[in-house]
């Protein structure tokens, strides 16, 4: 019963989300996609070209397969390594201690936690990377209940160069990325839908 109404209460959430990023593919292993913006159904500025990941995406996705989960989410926080950004959504500063779990036998699997917290962890990523790629990230909610091996750490952050998929995350560039993060806001209870 408890379960039935978390997926009623879950369902009844993106219902409500009158901010849609909707990423769709032509293609399951297509590593490239378009990113339009949605508010109450009208389309909100122009498309724009987005990264997936390198195996393309997948309904079933899995620990280090190179898909970006397909599906409808929740948006978490914004990171970024600068001390703000210009978004309503709530931010987090990345610090040098900040790490994402991937060890899929760990408790604190998809969670990002400080170092200081990690115990016995056999793979993290340091959310503080010596490249720019999450110089600015929005959390996509993927794998809430932390199911081992389902896959962790995915994120909206900024692009490598065009035409580079990713480990399983969508990319764009700075400048849309701005873009994204002055529009969100969290009182529309914005979602991610990759298709």
């Amino acid at each position: 019963m408890k379960t039935i109404l978390l997926i009623l209460m879950s369902t009844f959430s993106l219902l409500c989300a009158t901010q849609k990023i909707v990423v769709t593919t032509k293609e399951l292993n297509s590593t490239t996609a378009t990113l339009q913006r949605y508010e109450d159904s009208e389309k909100v500025g122009d498309a724009i070209k987005v990264n997936i990941g390198r195996s393309g995406m997948s309904y079933d996705k899995k620990e280090g397969d190179g898909n970006a989960p397909a599906g409808e989410f929740k948006l978490g926080n914004v990171y970024g390594y600068k001390q703000s950004a210009e978004t309503k959504m709530p931010y987090i500063q990345i610090s040098s201690d900040l790490i994402c779990v991937d060890d899929s036998t760990h408790k604190e699997y998809n969670k990002i936690i400080t170092i200081q917290d990690a115990k016995k962890i056999k793979s993290f990523e340091f959310m503080k990377r010596d490249d720019e790629l999450y110089e600015l990230l929005i959390e996509v909610k993927y794998n809430t209940k932390n199911t081992p091996k389902k896959g962790s750490c995915i994120f909206i952050h900024l692009q490598r160069d065009q035409n580079l998929p990713t480990a399983g995350c969508t990319s764009m560039s700075k400048e849309n990325m701005n873009t994204l993060l002055k529009w969100l806001d969290p009182n529309k209870k914005p979602i991610f839908i990759l298709k």
